[in-house]
């Protein structure tokens, strides 16, 4: 049994209902509760429960607002953000007080921002537009029932700035992602093993 909590937010996970409907009663005894039933959302993400064994988080809803809020919203899905070979580099900033004029009038800042509190609970957001559907589905009817994987990987010196390199992680339980990482490394990597 789980018993999640968020401020005056709480969401109760349990293989039975009876035991649920339990906890439910013992928390009102304590405390004003309303009772929404079975939860399709919570702190904006949404639960789907549809298949049995399944259970699907996204953010479709708070995604499609984001993009209208930066009028993005009609923009063409792509199946990659960039083309993997292009690599950015500091150099790129705007040099000239024309272009950092030009760059104060785009709100990079709170794209990002709203970017990155998505990638918070949907990693796959920060990819592309056509990921707005996708979201992390937990399968308990896997062979992989309760089996914690975790992958990491690495590039070699691939910030043109620093030389440093990319590493990234995600760990999953149930088939479905439950922690995630990307960040530069703090040190410069001598080879490729290091890296």
């Amino acid at each position: 049994m789980y018993l999640l909590l968020y401020v005056d937010d709480i969401l109760i996970i349990g293989k039975e209902k009876s035991e649920i409907k339990k906890i439910k009663g013992k928390l009102s005894e304590e405390f004003d509760m309303k009772d929404l039933s079975k939860a399709k959302k919570i702190l904006g993400i949404e639960i789907d429960q549809s298949q049995r064994g399944m259970i699907k988080l996204s953010q479709t809803e708070y995604l499609k607002k984001t993009l209208e809020k930066f009028g993005m919203d009609n923009s063409k899905a792509v199946s990659t953000p960039l083309v993997p070979h292009v690599k950015l580099s500091q150099s790129q900033n705007p040099q000239t007080i024309v272009e950092k004029k030009l760059m104060e009038q785009v709100p990079y800042t709170s794209i990002i921002g709203s970017l990155t509190y998505a990638m918070v609970w949907w990693p796959g957001s920060c990819f592309k537009c056509s990921t707005l559907n996708l979201g992390i589905i937990y399968n308990n009817q896997t062979q992989a029932v309760e089996e914690v994987a975790g992958y990491v990987d690495s590039d070699y010196a691939a910030n043109i700035d620093t030389r440093r390199s990319l590493t990234g992680l995600v760990f999953t339980v149930f088939g479905g992602a439950v922690s995630w990482k990307s960040n530069l490394q703090k040190v410069i990597a001598l080879s490729t093993t290091e890296a």
